[in-house]
């Protein structure tokens, strides 16, 4: 787990806006000039890695209208059974909700200041789709840091 003791992101919001604005603009350069990006499935649920970790920097960037679906991991449930979502994040400083979504399954909970995780556990048969995670502050939804899923049984 990334434990960040002086977040300097709130104190220089226009520049991690220029950066952001930086770094979607390149990316959409790559998507454009290169015939796009394909991405893989992530297995889980195999027995060769168990769990297993899906970071921040591993989520994919998806058109869509509802800003939910807009990132998310794509995963391939390798063998039916129970999985356990532990989404991971900076520690909150208000009272919030832990969102997790796949397929047409959406669990919340919530959350207490000072909170930096929180699990679901979901029942799932072998399929491909798009996992969403995020933190939803007020109506304002921030990505998590990381999400470790593990076959249970």
């Amino acid at each position: 787990m990334v434990i960040i003791t002086n977040n300097i992101i709130s104190h220089h919001p226009e520049m991690v806006r220029e950066m952001l604005a930086s770094y979607e603009n390149w990316y959409q350069d790559v998507l454009s000039t290169r015939g796009g990006i394909r991405q893989l499935a992530i297995p889980v649920g195999t027995a060769h890695e168990n769990p297993v970790i899906l970071s921040y920097w591993d989520l994919a960037r998806l058109k869509s209208e509802d800003p939910f679906r807009r990132r998310g991991w794509k995963i391939k449930i390798s063998r039916p059974g129970n999985y356990k979502f532990e989404l991971e994040f900076n520690k909150t400083e208000y009272p919030c909700q832990a969102v997790l979504q796949y397929q047409d399954i959406k669990r919340k909970t919530d959350l207490r200041p000072g909170s930096n995780s929180a699990t679901f556990e979901l029942y799932l048969e072998p399929s491909e789709e798009y996992v969403h995670a995020w933190i939803d502050i007020m109506d304002k939804l921030e990505s998590v840091d990381y999400v470790n899923v593990t076959f249970l049984n």
